[in-house]
């Protein structure tokens, strides 16, 4: 059985948060899942990849919905990534159709995303954030989140 979290992290992958803004994001998060097993991460400088695990489905290409192949993300992934300083957001172009787009543009299905902090709750099983819940957060956060359901073996 997946071990089942329910994580927050800023729709913009440059926003910030302070700590304070930090720590009551996790506590209403957690209140809101029912559950003491929480976590708040802020990793600073380093721009990170928050995955949703054994959830995800597929990664398509903004402009023209075709799927891209996992192979060509993971060499994306691969040449965004710096050991020391996290990824780095560039341009590149679509191999289906052109367009010009960026890694955190691509369209995850399930939602994954980029992003400096997150906010991770153990998910008891819960149905999904309803929409008044992430308009809770989202106003503690003073900020739009993506919510990102994962599942880890």
């Amino acid at each position: 059985m997946a071990d089942r979290f329910i994580a927050l992290i800023p729709r913009d992958h440059e926003a910030r948060i302070s700590s304070d803004t930090l720590a009551e994001l996790e506590t209403i998060h957690a209140g809101l899942c029912g559950v003491c097993e929480s976590r708040a991460k802020d990793f600073g400088e380093r721009l990170q990849f928050i995955d949703c695990g054994e959830n995800h489905q597929s990664i398509h290409c903004p402009a023209c919905d075709t799927v891209a192949e996992q192979t060509w993300w993971h060499q994306r992934m691969d040449h965004a990534w710096d050991r020391d300083h996290g990824f780095h957001i560039c341009d590149f172009t679509m191999p289906c159709c052109g367009a010009t787009t960026r890694l955190d543009k691509l369209d995850y299905r399930p939602a994954q995303g980029f992003a400096h902090w997150f906010v991770s709750a153990r998910d008891p099983g819960r149905e999904a954030l309803t929409a008044d819940e992430i308009a809770r957060l989202e106003a503690v956060a003073d900020l739009p989140l993506r919510i990102i359901y994962q599942a880890y073996p």
